[in-house]
């Protein structure tokens, strides 16, 4: 069966089949899920980085204000609308000043959006590295569905030769001091093309008050990065935010639709606390840097919230969520789904099958996409369908695969407006 569009009580009625048949349901969560909780997701968490690049970079002089320290003032509230426009605004003119040096002009809308870059008349980049340096396009500056600037094969090439992202942070010349506010500059807005990137860059910005002189910023070696202006931002967004009807929902279709095992790329705790509203335990298990899938028994033992991404303290921001995931990570990703190892491998005794729902997840992060399409890659069984609703037709979508979904990472989940 293709994937088609169906309307909200068609595919409850499906769903209720699937788990009258046998299954469970093996929810995968997204941001989506908590944006209504007032979780800053989307639009507002670029501005918000945006902004903060700026409050901290920027000129005094510019600003007509002082330079904001995130290590002793903590992160900034959401920017207001001028505010907004005078952070894109001075992105902006950076991110002209640093493609010119690499050969190329760039055309901008109205709202400072970019539309396409072009060669620069008295040249163009002919060498490899001036393709590298080439400064890849800050999310601010990347109008929805209007922007002709395709990132995607310059990001790729990098991944390859610089799995870390250490090449992002030098400059286009070699005569630019990296102590420079030129050079701070330029390394502000090549972090503002990726939110890890951007996150990267304030843990490493160090400031400087000095009396009767603007401040002194300076980046301080990769080795020395900790993890607390990541901690503090999780805070920040985080604080004082309740679950939402989504998660209500998800509570009372747990135990409805047999739900053990909630896969989720969120740092909150949303989940976890809208069950104990309602007197039931999913315990949280976060996944850090570095760390392995932990074993199917043990993820099947209890109802249990695994965070992909780690949770509040320990957040997976950076690159490893682009990173190809492991053969074993893949095969303990479709038993925590399928109940069972691959056809072909040795399995223990099978638990419950389940169907993966998809919900408020963008598909951004490679190794969770990877692991996806592992499921529906590995599993033949036309039974053991998928199904995922589209935010852009807010209709729902089901069929035997969502494959060619997973595959385009064009398909999301939104907050589904479904009869318990």
């Amino acid at each position: 069966m293709s994937a088609r569009h169906i309307s909200p009580h068609t595919f409850a009625a499906w769903v209720a089949q699937q788990v009258r048949q046998g299954f469970g349901l093996v929810p995968f969560v997204g941001s989506g899920l908590s944006a209504t909780s007032g979780i800053v997701t989307a639009q507002n968490f670029t501005d918000l980085l945006a902004w903060t690049v700026y409050r901290c970079v920027a000129p005094e002089s510019v600003q007509g204000q002082d330079r904001l320290d995130l290590g002793s003032r903590g992160w900034p509230p959401l920017p207001k609308p001028a505010e907004r426009i005078a952070a894109k605004r001075w992105i902006a003119e950076i991110f002209e000043r640093v493609c010119r040096s690499c050969g190329l002009m760039v055309d901008f809308f109205e709202d400072q959006t970019v539309h396409f870059l072009f060669p620069h008349p008295a040249g163009k980049p002919t060498h490899l590295d001036s393709v590298l340096r080439r400064p890849l396009l800050p999310r601010v500056l990347r109008g929805a569905g209007k922007t002709d600037v395709d990132d995607s094969h310059v990001l790729e090439l990098l991944r390859a030769l610089d799995r870390e992202g250490t090449l992002w942070d030098f400059s286009t010349s070699p005569d630019v001091s990296t102590t420079s506010q030129a050079f701070l500059e330029e390394s502000a807005i090549r972090a503002l093309h990726d939110w890890r990137s951007t996150l990267r860059f304030l843990s490493r910005l160090r400031i400087e008050r000095q009396q009767g002189r603007a401040s002194r910023l300076w980046l301080v070696d990769p080795s020395q990065i900790t993890g607390k202006v990541v901690d503090d931002f999780n805070r920040h967004i985080t604080e004082g935010k309740e679950p939402n009807l989504g998660h209500t929902m998800l509570c009372h279709l747990a135990a409805r639709s047999r739900i053990r095992t909630i896969l989720t790329t969120n740092f909150d705790d949303l989940i976890e606390r809208a069950f104990r509203k309602l007197g039931e335990e999913f315990v949280p298990v976060a996944i850090h840097l570095g760390d392995p899938l932990p074993e199917p028994d043990f993820v099947h033992s209890e109802n249990l919230v695994l965070k992909l991404h780690g949770d509040l303290t320990e957040t997976r921001a950076d690159r490893t969520l682009d990173w190809p995931p492991s053969s074993e990570d893949k095969r303990r990703f479709f038993h925590y789904v399928r109940g069972r190892y691959p056809q072909g491998h040795s399995a223990r005794a099978p638990y419950q099958p389940g169907l993966l729902l998809v919900c408020g997840y963008s598909a951004s992060d490679m190794r969770c996409v990877q692991m996806m399409k592992y499921v529906l890659d590995a599993d033949p069984v036309p039974s053991c369908s998928g199904f995922v609703i589209r935010r852009r037709t807010s209709k729902p979508c089901i069929g035997s695969s969502v494959s060619k979904a997973i595959r385009s990472r064009a398909s999301t989940i939104c907050r589904p407006a479904l009869p318990i």
